[in-house]
């Protein structure tokens, strides 16, 4: 089975902020507030999904995470040491795309025909409210050093981009 990237992104939601201004990214939404889950890593490993247009309410947040797979947990480890992340929310660069990695997590997901089993490496980011209209999340990415995640091998100097158009009601 052919796999896109196995950069797999994961949106939630997003909420309404009253300038159209990006706000430094927070480190968790409110308890109570609403989270619309966008996008999964089922639809990104299975289908090949990796830019998506939504619509979200005016009161939901969006956790902008990203994650790295590979075929076991060592190389999950070692493959993101070579991979420099930007992420931008309508043209301005967020400073804190990697900074908050989780623990290699196992996963095993069902494609139909075929399971795909590894371990990854999230870097969950959490956007404050962004104002009413369209919104453009990107996120690029450069490969530093060959890499292989036990799947597919990943040159030096491997890009990849993935956008997500986002209008809030």
């Amino acid at each position: 089975m052919a796999r896109s990237p196995l950069i797999v992104l994961m949106l939630l939601g997003f909420l309404l902020m009253s300038s159209s201004q990006t706000k430094v990214p927070s480190s968790l939404p409110p308890k109570d507030a609403p989270v619309v889950e966008a996008f999964s890593k089922q639809k990104a490993m299975c289908e090949g999904l990796m830019d998506w247009n939504m619509e979200v309410g005016g009161k939901d947040w969006i956790d902008v995470s990203i994650e790295w797979v590979a075929v076991d947990t060592a190389t999950v480890i070692d493959n993101v040491k070579h991979i420099n992340l930007e992420t931008s929310v309508d043209g301005r660069k967020l400073t804190a795309t990697m900074k908050y990695p989780s623990s290699p997590d196992p996963f095993s997901i069902n494609c139909g025909d075929t399971v795909i089993n590894g371990s990854s490496i999230k870097y969950t980011l959490y956007l404050p409210p962004l104002s009413k209209g369209e919104h453009k999340i990107v996120w690029h990415g450069v490969v530093e050093d060959d890499l292989n995640d036990g799947w597919n091998e990943y040159p030096k100097g491997t890009e990849f981009t993935f956008t997500s158009t986002v209008t809030v009601q």
